[in-house]
């Protein structure tokens, strides 16, 4: 009976009600209350207390944070958009980390509201958006999100099985704002030379609650199959929007000599973040640091280009940059 009262118009007036109700949190102009403002902030507070990796600067901004909401600092404040951007801008000024991040729950609001624009990974081919040769047979690889798993090991080792036969691989990772850097050693086996595994030892974490330094690269096996392009160059293209766990593939490809990094300097946030949800609300918070085993960072500076690209056409102008720095290395 239920079914068939809400079939046809009905159930289509329902969604498109749901769906008006959502569309002003999904754009940030849902009016904000009191008591939401002391729910963010109570959430942040928590968070803070429970995952930040510095204790001791959690406290400090818990206390602000607190202090601020009770002293009327937001009082202005009238819309969820501007009130989350301050206090997302609050901890980023404090820490310099800008993983740092307080926001709507899109998720949430999708799963209440159905066909709200939320992809499948298969959908978005696992992060790999264009796989293709160009002029010169140069390949290129448009790689815009770090997505890890069975199914997109497979994707990550057919796009490069595609591309053995060229002079150079070009992976375009500007539009590329992280995910998981399991994703990123697979590709490293095929990457460098199958008895070079730098790239397992580099890099070394430690997070909240630990007191040692240890690997921080996942163990991932490779597939059976891939190709050996161990000696084919290698160009990583990077902007601002370069982020996380993509900018420690480009840091990664440039510490150990494997790729010329092209475009503009990473977004540089380099700690691995928490997922903390509430109602309508999410909150990134960082949960622990990342450092080489030379004691380099990459976090609040990034990974500044061996190439700069310049002009609006970035496209055109690094096909014409990696194919003159192939040929002046003989390539």
């Amino acid at each position: 009976m239920l079914r068939k009262a809400l079939d046809g118009p009905a159930l289509d007036g329902a969604l498109e009600r749901a769906r008006a109700k959502a569309q002003p949190y999904l754009k940030g102009i849902a009016p904000i209350t009191q008591a939401d403002k002391e729910k963010i902030v109570a959430m942040v507070r928590k968070g803070l207390k429970n995952t930040y990796f510095d204790t001791a600067v959690a406290r400090e901004m818990s206390y602000e944070l607190k202090r601020m909401l009770d002293g009327g600092f937001f009082n202005a404040i009238d819309t969820s958009a501007v009130f989350l951007r301050e206090i997302t801008n609050y901890l980023r000024a404090k820490t310099n980390d800008k993983h740092f991040y307080v926001g709507i729950d899109r998720n949430a609001l999708a799963e209440r509201v159905p066909n709200e624009s939320v992809t499948t990974p298969a959908e978005r081919n696992y992060g790999f958006r264009e796989v293709t040769v160009k002029a010169g047979n140069i390949g290129y690889i448009r790689w815009e999100e770090c997505i890890a798993g069975p199914e997109a090991y497979k994707t990550a080792q057919s796009a490069l099985n595609f591309l053995r036969n060229t002079r150079a691989i070009v992976i375009d990772i500007s539009r590329n704002g992280g995910g998981s850097g399991n994703i990123s050693t697979f590709l490293y086996h095929y990457l460098f030379a199958q008895d070079d595994e730098r790239f397992e030892t580099l890099l070394i974490k430690k997070c909240r609650g630990e007191a040692e330094w240890h690997r921080s690269e996942p163990t991932v096996a490779p597939l059976p199959g891939g190709p050996s392009l161990g000696d084919k160059p290698v160009y990583v293209v990077t902007s601002g929007r370069t982020f996380s766990a993509a900018e420690y593939f480009a840091f990664i490809m440039k510490e150990l000599g494997r790729a010329t990094i092209i475009g503009e300097n990473t977004g540089g946030g380099g700690n691995p973040v928490s997922l903390m949800t509430e109602d309508n609300y999410v909150f990134y918070i960082p949960v622990c640091q990342i450092k080489t085993t030379e004691n380099k960072s990459l976090e609040g500076k990034g990974v500044a280009p061996d190439i700069t690209l310049t002009t609006n056409d970035w496209q055109q102008e690094m096909l014409e940059k990696v194919t003159a720095d192939l040929k002046s290395k003989g390539k």
